[in-house]
């Protein structure tokens, strides 16, 4: 609690730096929203202000920590029942600014609604529709024979269904807590043995990081005017270098492949331009598009793709069985 204590505190001194005039609110997500922040924690801030889109995402250091700011339009509290999956994140925040008490009031309304059995099944039916739309793209870019598609879709959809499963069992939807929640609660090793680059030691970590640095190099070279953005910012480098250090350290080597694999699949959607991912593999230079297959950017064939189809159906039937 120290640490999370101390990040808060450095939020709202950040905050307080800024024209608050504008602003309605502000809170902090991630480790410090869930109040397990520890050394290796970075803080971010979501800012809750009208016409938002005028305003630019940053990674910036402040005070000597690693601090991420996302500005976003105030939220309605509908929307909250009308997309509950766009929302599910503030059961894990913690207000850094609210004057006026509306993040409290929203946050109060977002946990009665996923507490009550009408916002539980609301959260189910939309989390399955997704799972099943993953799945359904899965089956669509096997037989379009796109199998870079066809794997990532496969893989999205036990992932979504994992976090689900997760959700509706701990109240969290934390990236990070994805994987030791699956080893503990699931057979993970299946997950492990159909996607062979989960599969790591010690040795490939420096590889796995690299490959990121190298994709986020090239994509800054080819989108000049981009360099500074949220997703290519160079200390986007710097925080991955200190998530990998926590995972090597208590062990979570599955889980920094993941991770990362996730976070070069971001890289992708941020730059794809309406490419598939099979199209835009193509357009990467060979070595970089090698090692990125290495790290996760795989083809997997029809038959790995339905097992990892059939995991979602399995942790979804737990879900319908067990939490509601």
């Amino acid at each position: 609690m120290i640490r999370n204590d101390a990040l808060i505190d450095l939020g709202g001194r950040y905050l307080h730096e800024l024209n608050l005039s504008h602003v309605k609110y502000a809170f902090a997500g991630g480790s410090v929203g869930r109040g397990d922040a520890d050394e290796f924690s970075d803080l971010d801030i979501t800012i809750c202000v009208e016409e938002s889109e005028i305003y630019e995402n940053k990674n910036l250091v402040y005070e000597g920590e690693f601090v991420q700011v996302d500005f976003v339009a105030p939220i309605i509290m509908n929307a909250i029942s009308e997309n509950p999956l766009e929302y599910r994140y503030l059961l894990e925040s913690k207000p850094l600014y609210d004057p006026l008490g509306n993040f409290k009031a929203i946050q109060n309304h977002a946990c009665q609604y996923f507490g009550s059995t009408v916002g539980r099944m609301e959260t189910l039916s939309q989390w399955t529709k997704l799972v099943e739309q993953r799945k359904q793209r899965a089956i669509q870019s096997i037989d379009q024979n796109i199998p870079y598609s066809a794997t990532v879709a496969g893989g999205a959809a036990w992932a979504d269904a994992a976090f689900m499963a997760m959700f509706f069992a701990s109240g969290s939807c934390s990236t990070g807590k994805l994987i030791p929640w699956m080893e503990t609660n699931y057979e993970f090793q299946i997950i492990k043995d159909i996607c062979k680059w989960l599969n790591v030691s010690d040795e490939d970590v420096p590889l796995i990081l690299r490959t990121v640095e190298r994709f986020r190099e090239f994509l800054q070279g080819q989108y000049p005017d981009r360099a500074n953005d949220f997703v290519l910012s160079p200390l986007q480098d710097a925080l991955n270098a200190k998530k990998a250090k926590r995972l090597v350290n208590t062990g979570q080597l599955a889980n920094l492949a993941w991770q990362f694999s996730g976070e070069a699949f971001w890289l992708y959607l941020e730059t794809s331009n309406g490419l598939s991912l099979d199209e835009y593999v193509e357009r990467l230079p060979k070595p970089l598009a090698m090692d990125l297959e290495r790290i996760g950017f795989a083809k997997l064939d029809s038959f790995s793709i339905h097992e990892l189809s059939r995991v979602a159906d399995e942790l979804m039937l737990r879900i319908k069985g067990d939490s509601l």
